[in-house]
């Protein structure tokens, strides 16, 4: 089948489908979506929890009322069941189970479902000690972090994989002893430092690799003993270096402004794209045959139109949160371990599923909710091989004779994710407002989205944020008592507390490394973060090596002489923004050559 172009029922604009996104779609035995890109990525995402907001709340769960920390506010329908409980035997998802009605849309009925299946407090996953994370699998000793795998002693970490003793680590794997740092990867003893990876003793690098004490540096590769990109000898580099406190808030945030002056002056790839043929996106990895794709790592093939993959994800499309050689997904968010699973949230060890949230080894699930080691089930009622595939492909043909009609006039037949109306999580409190689609609170609910305004803290400020000692070692060790002003930036629709705690072994770490105390709060500087990475869209540009208007002066010949490069790509870097983009050839003989 040719390439075809439909107008999205969302946004009303045009939108290109492929003739390999039909066969995908063959594939798996779906229609071709209704919904361009973008919008069904902020659907998807509306779906997932954001990585920065708890609330407190009473635990539902029989004889239970204690109160829990979770990821749901108050407000949500679906019970909310601490995440102990939850992977009990204390209760059970069967009995939940219910006959399907002819004579109603799909999607009212499944919204039914999931409003009256309990949910899990946080996602916490075979973790230990790590009762105030948001998601945690396979971790120990961890402190409001999310997404985290594999990981021990980290705090505020937003998808640090099998990473140590590090707070602030954002989309990082096997860092140690890591403060403050994006998209790093085996590195040791590592400060504000993005998109770099085998560092060691290094602070406020970008775009770095295989590099020891270096401070302030930007596109090296293999170096020791550097200063803002200048080479010293080993003694003349240490009494240098001692003149650039860390711990010290006032230099901390000169040498920030230093740097980061020299990033934006020095030319970048113009996308990060490493040892991944056949690739679009930003922030791919180890990958190959990718579109559309952002941050991607290790292992991935073939996935589309996805964000935050990794480990072994193939042959999928539109994925928000996947690994763990999962394959054959498709419109999914946080699946982890499974095959051929679609319009689905937070599937574990599964296969064969349609419809499902928070079902953990099983198989072969149509419409179900909190299911575990279960098959052949729809609408968490137990049926026969033979039943359950005559009923679903009934349900599935009602879904398109009877679609559902939400209150902005969009139809919704087999294939499409459920609405965003229907999560349990607020807009303002969702994955989607987190990352690439910030709206105001009328846009969303202009959008079908759903908005909470949680209850006003009234927690007293303690200590200004102008009255914390600037030097680490001036910090005394009952700050941990008090409650400090989060100096945050203005204009921000995102919630912000306004204050913060410093807990014990968070001050610990930054005076066992000389860290200058933060000024703002954990959440705050995840969107400090956040601003590193690029939008999830493509626009089609030129390389900027020799362009009228880059002031750049290269430091080698390249091939094309001394006129504007001719090279166009595919960037996620928007028209207009001051960043100085090379095509690959150019940035190789610029900054690796």
């Amino acid at each position: 089948m040719g390439t075809e172009i439909k107008n999205c029922q969302q946004c009303k604009n045009q939108f290109t489908i492929e003739p390999e996104d039909f066969e995908f779609y063959k594939k798996m035995q779906v229609p071709p979506p209704t919904w361009c890109v973008q919008c069904r990525m902020q659907r998807r995402l509306s779906w997932c929890a954001d990585s920065t907001t708890l609330y407190q709340r009473v635990c539902q769960a029989p004889g239970h009322n204690e109160r829990i920390v979770s990821i749901y506010p108050e407000v949500v329908q679906s019970p909310v069941y601490d995440y102990k409980f939850w992977v009990s035997d204390g209760w059970d998802g069967m009995s939940y189970g219910r006959d399907y009605d002819f004579s109603r849309p799909f999607f009212a009925q499944y919204k039914e479902l999931l409003s009256a299946v309990p949910v899990r407090s946080t996602e916490i996953v075979n973790s230990v000690d790590c009762e105030y994370c948001l998601g945690a699998t396979d971790s120990k000793n961890c402190y409001l972090c999310s997404g985290t795998f594999g990981s021990e002693n980290c705090i505020y970490g937003h998808t640090a994989v099998f990473s140590k003793e590090s707070v602030d680590a954002t989309l990082s794997t096997f860092v140690q002893q890591a403060y403050d740092v994006i998209s790093v990867d085996k590195s040791f003893q590592v400060t504000s430092s993005a998109y770099s990876d085998e560092l060691v003793n290094c602070d406020f690098m970008y775009d770095c690799r295989g590099c020891t004490d270096c401070l302030g540096c930007v596109g090296l590769r293999n170096k020791k003993y550097c200063i803002f990109n200048v080479e010293y000898a080993k003694e003349e580099y240490k009494k240098e270096r001692a003149k650039y406190d860390l711990g010290s808030r006032a230099v901390r945030d000169a040498v920030r402004m230093r740097y980061d002056s020299i990033v934006l002056g020095h030319p970048r790839k113009y996308a990060v794209i490493r040892n991944a043929p056949s690739c679009t996106g930003d922030n791919l990895i180890n990958s190959k045959n990718c579109r559309h794709t952002f941050q991607a790592l290790n292992d991935i093939e073939n996935c589309h139109y996805s964000f935050v993959v990794g480990y072994g994800t193939k042959d999928s499309q539109d994925i928000a949160g996947a690994g763990l050689k999962s394959q054959l997904l498709y419109d999914a968010a946080s699946i982890v371990a499974s095959q051929d699973v679609a319009f689905s949230y937070r599937i574990r060890n599964s296969r064969d599923i349609r419809y499902a949230r928070e079902c953990i080894d099983s198989e072969y699930l149509f419409a179900c909710a909190g299911l575990r080691s279960k098959k052949y089930c729809i609408f968490n009622k137990q049926y026969g091989k033979v039943e359950y595939e005559k009923l679903r492909a009934k349900i599935i043909e009602q879904m398109n004779m009877m679609p559902y009609k939400d209150d902005k006039g969009r139809l919704y037949r087999y294939g499409e994710f459920p609405p965003g109306g229907h999560s349990l999580f607020p807009y303002n409190s969702s994955w989607a407002m987190q990352e690439h689609f910030v709206e105001s609170k009328e846009s969303a609910l202009a959008k079908g989205y759903w908005w909470y305004d949680a209850p006003v803290s009234h927690h007293a400020v303690t200590v200004p944020s102008s009255d914390v000692p600037d030097h680490i070692k001036d910090v005394p060790m009952s700050i941990c008592e008090e409650i400090l002003e989060c100096a945050r930036e203005s204009g921000d629709e995102r919630s912000c507390p306004g204050v913060f705690r410093i807990i014990l072994k968070e001050l610990e770490f930054y005076k066992k490394f000389n860290i200058a105390l933060p000024r703002s709060c954990p959440a705050c500087r995840f969107r400090v973060h956040s601003k590193y990475f690029t939008s999830y869209k493509l626009w089609h540009r030129r390389c900027m090596c020799h362009a009228p208007e880059s002031t750049y002066k290269n430091t080698r010949l390249h091939d094309h002489g001394g006129v504007h490069c001719k090279n166009e790509f595919e960037t996620a870097y928007e028209p207009g923004r001051p960043e100085l983009l090379y095509c690959e050839r150019c940035y190789n003989q610029e900054v690796i050559a």
